[in-house]
Order: C-alpha cells, then sequence, then structure tokens
C-alpha cells in the first residue's frame, strides 16, 4: 500500500473543527500522494500542472481545484506559483444549508466530479471569472488570518467564512454549466453503489428521461456513452481498491459490481493445474496487484 499520505489531524488547530488553511508556494515537485480528507487548492499567482493519476490538469491564478480523499495526485512545473490551500473533512458540512448541499453545483463540486463520475474518490476543476476572484481572495485573506490568530469564537468564525467562499463557489458554478449537465449529478446517488448491476434503461428511468436523451446528454457533455461512464468509475474504483488497500481481488471484485474476479481482471491471466494467476495492469503497463485465484 501507499504510505505517502497527508493526513489531517497532523495539520488542524483546533481539535473540534476538522479544517486547515494555509498559503502555500513550493518550489519543488510534490510527488505523487493522496490525503485522508479532501484538499482545496485556489490558485493565487503564478500556474502549476496538476497530475490527477495520469490526467494532466495546468492551473493560473483563479483556479479552483478540489480532490478527494484517496486520489492520487502531484504538483509539477511550479512558475511563480502560491495559493490558498484548505485541507477539510465533509463533516464541516454537518451545519451547511441542506438545500445548497442536495443542489446540483455542491453535488458536483464536493461529492462526484464537474469532469465525471467517480463517486466519493473525485477531483473537480474550475475557473472563477474575474468578478468573484475579486470578490473570494479578501474572504480567503481574512479566513486565514482568522485562523492563525485563534482566539474566542475562532471556530464559528472560521466555519462562516468558509461557507461563504462555498456559496461563491457554487453561484459562479451555477452561471458557468449549463443545465444539461445537471442530469450528471443526480446520478450520484445511484453511483456512490457502482456493486449495483444497474442497466442503462434503469439509469435514465431514475432520472425521469428516455435512454436515447440520456445517451445524448453524456455524449455531448462528456463524449463518453453512460456505459463509457459507469465502466470509467468502476476502473477508478478498482484501481483505488488494489493500490490503496489490502482487499483481496474477490472483494474489489465484487464492490466493483463484477460477479467473476477472472472476468474483472480483464487484463491477464495466467492458468495451471491448481489456480488462476490475475495480473492487473495500469494503463502504462505497469502492474498493479498480482493474485492467485485457487
Amino acid at each position: 500500500m501507499n504510505n505517502n499520505i497527508t493526513n489531517l489531524k497532523n495539520f488542524q488547530k483546533f481539535n473540534s473543527l476538522p479544517f486547515h488553511i494555509d498559503l502555500i508556494s513550493p518550489t519543488k515537485p510534490l510527488e505523487s500522494h493522496y490525503h485522508d480528507c479532501v484538499e482545496l487548492i485556489f490558485v493565487k499567482n503564478g500556474s502549476v500542472l496538476n497530475l490527477v493519476d495520469v490526467d494532466p490538469f495546468q492551473h493560473r491564478r483563479g483556479r479552483l481545484f478540489l480532490i478527494s480523499g484517496q486520489v492520487s495526485h502531484a504538483l509539477l512545473d511550479f512558475n511563480d506559483f502560491s495559493a490558498y490551500r484548505i485541507l477539510f473533512d465533509m463533516s464541516i458540512f454537518d451545519d451547511f444549508d441542506a438545500e445548497l448541499k442536495g443542489s446540483p453545483a455542491f453535488i458536483s463540486l464536493f461529492v462526484m466530479s464537474n469532469l465525471g463520475p467517480i463517486a466519493h474518490r473525485y477531483h473537480s476543476v474550475m475557473s472563477m471569472s474575474d468578478k468573484y476572484t475579486d470578490r473570494l481572495f479578501p474572504i480567503f485573506n481574512e479566513l486565514l488570518c482568522a485562523y492563525e490568530e485563534g482566539g474566542f469564537l475562532a471556530e464559528a468564525y472560521i466555519k462562516s467564512l468558509f461557507f461563504s467562499l462555498v456559496s461563491l463557489f457554487l453561484k459562479c458554478f451555477n452561471e458557468k454549466i449549463s443545465t444539461e449537465k445537471f442530469y450528471f449529478p443526480q446520478l450520484h446517488s445511484i453511483l456512490e453503489n457502482p456493486h449495483e448491476n444497474t442497466s442503462i434503461s434503469e439509469f435514465a428511468e431514475r432520472l425521469n428521461i428516455s435512454r436515447a436523451y440520456l445517451h445524448k446528454l453524456s455524449m455531448k457533455t462528456y463524449g463518453k456513452s453512460p456505459k463509457q461512464l459507469i465502466n470509467e468509475l468502476r476502473i477508478r474504483n478498482a484501481k483505488t481498491l488494489l493500490t490503496l488497500t489490502d482487499k483481496s481481488i474477490t472483494e474489489i471484485a465484487a464492490e466493483c459490481g463484477y460477479e467473476n474476479p477472472v472476468y474483472f481482471a480483464g487484463c491477464g491471466y495466467v492458468f495451471n493445474d491448481e489456480n488462476i494467476e490475475i495480473v492487473f495492469t495500469d494503463s502504462n503497463g505497469e502492474t498493479l496487484r498480482k493474485e492467485q485465484l485457487h
């Protein structure tokens, strides 16, 4: 298992508030790592290359990106880069407005991903317009000062400021994303159970749209069919479980919706008289796991 993990408890200042904020300006590459919490980065100056799994994202001033726990990522190619970094646990939203938590914008940014559904292992990216960037920076500055100074009622004030930031993120998201994309955040409640062997027709029925319209929306929004999106979800979940847990292949296959672990492998297995050896590789051909099924 990968031990290069950032634990929120090693950073947070207040034991009862699962939250940390700082201003980062690294100059050396931050090698591939992951967190036990959500990481929010808002770029203040310069640029950086964010490598999530194998997907590269270039970030500049005013860019927001969020990465949930258990998603491996690295920061490379810094160019006069500085950013506000917030680490937090989703329990901080226990007191957040219930209607906003159920909104497509919140689900897209904090529950699934506005880049495609990946259940609770997601990364979201959004460029803020200048009018929002100008409003966000003073709040980030005040939030950082409140966190560093502490004192009486600091936790309540910090949470209030953080919720103000989130509300602006959601407002900006609503202005940037088309109504059609709102169908996909609604899939999160279904996709939270990737082991569920649900047909495309059943997905469409749960969203109260036709299968043909679901396919049209999927292709227009993500350039992939619904079936491809579901398979991608299962593959990402499988890769996370294979690399970050000690669960057996049989257990992982079941969690990812595959009844037959040999079929689940899909990338190579060797038979002999007594057992089957399954070999999992990533897109670069690197072996992730080998295991024998007796």
